[in-house]
């Protein structure tokens, strides 16, 4: 027997949990679920884990964890981070199907939450989550801050800094070590800035004589609860750069933490596979496409640009101070009285 459509609502008493449902009826394969969402208002750190119930299977052979895995990292890459993997339970007498996952937001505003296809269930439709809204503070216990420095940049430099402008003006060569298309600059002891491509995408800095255990308490209240931690190592992500605190891989003691950038990692790795792969496969460009090919380029170089000249602008606005107070200026103390107007004698 054919399932309809849309799906049904099975009662609480048979499932004992929330049922995928249709909440508005139209032709369009996108469906607003009936799930549980964590909450629908968070700051940059906090993440927020989405729980729905689907019909049983009605297409075989498909991995739902790895569907539900591909829906996040494909559509909403911009905008949401998974975090662990996605929980999968198909019930053994209802066959009914568990499904949970976990996000953390990559930018702030009303951000859509991920859309899965249930490319398990026919009909080829598309579960709608709903929006959250981020605001642009994190939080630390019970206070809501503003966003860490770390976001902006590292040591006064702003994430996607270019080598070749601070190169010798701000940083001399003999603190520059070139590897290939990265570089890693030593601007003072215990601080380097990792040039990736030519943009500054993370810092690495080496903080002797202290422990994880010692540093713990002290990061917290700085950056709020970690996503990640173990003995060993602990991790907070804020957008679209992350902190790595671990015990020194040299064994010489202390801590090491390494911040990055991950949106100029990201950008990079995709040039990279374009050049690698994608322009392999499309073959040279065709003397009638050069010039449209040219004005691609164009239009990535001027991203590129956009995108450092934002860093800048957050950056310049972070460290402003704040302006002072106007206050009405008062009379000078030792003016004279207006003389009175002439009279005619």
């Amino acid at each position: 027997m054919r399932y309809p459509v849309c799906l049904l609502l099975l009662t609480g008493a048979l499932l004992g949990s929330t049922m995928l449902v249709p909440l508005h009826a139209e032709d369009s394969p996108t469906i607003t679920v009936n799930a549980q969402v964590s909450s629908r208002s968070v700051c940059m750190n906090q993440a927020v884990r989405v729980e729905f119930v689907t019909l049983p299977r009605q297409v075989q052979n498909i991995d739902i964890s790895q569907a539900v895995f591909n829906a996040i990292t494909m559509t909403a890459h911009d905008t949401w981070r998974l975090l662990g993997k996605v929980a999968v339970l198909e019930h053994e007498r209802t066959h009914t199907i568990d499904i949970a996952f976990t996000v953390l937001p990559r930018m702030s505003g009303s951000l859509l939450l991920p859309q899965i296809p249930l490319t398990w269930v026919r009909g080829d439709q598309i579960a709608d989550f709903g929006q959250v809204k981020v605001a642009e503070k994190i939080q630390v216990g019970t206070d809501q801050l503003e966003l860490p420095h770390f976001c902006l940049g590292v040591a006064g430099f702003s994430w996607g800094t270019k080598l070749a402008d601070v190169r010798t003006v701000r940083i001399p060569d003999n603190q520059i070590k070139v590897n290939g298309e990265n570089a890693v600059a030593t601007t003072r002891p215990g601080l380097q800035l990792e040039f990736r491509n030519g943009q500054l995408g993370a810092a690495v800095i080496d903080a002797p004589g202290l422990t994880i255990d010692q540093a713990r308490q002290s990061f917290f209240a700085q950056w709020g609860l970690p996503q990640f931690e173990d003995p060993e190592a602990v991790t907070w992500i804020v957008g679209w750069t992350s902190i790595l605190a671990t015990e020194n891989p040299s064994g010489t003691g202390g801590i090491e933490i390494t911040v990055t950038r991950e949106d100029i990692q990201d950008h990079l790795d995709q040039a990279k596979v374009k050049a690698a792969v994608f322009d392999v496969i499309d073959g040279p460009v065709p003397v009638d496409a050069a010039a449209s090919d040219a004005a691609l380029k164009t239009k990535q170089t001027q991203e590129d640009e956009d995108f450092y000249k934002e860093q800048q602008e957050r950056a310049a606005e972070a460290a402003a101070p704040a302006p002072a107070p106007i206050t009405p200026s008062a009379p000078p103390v030792d003016a004279a009285p207006p003389l009175p107007p002439p009279t005619d004698h």
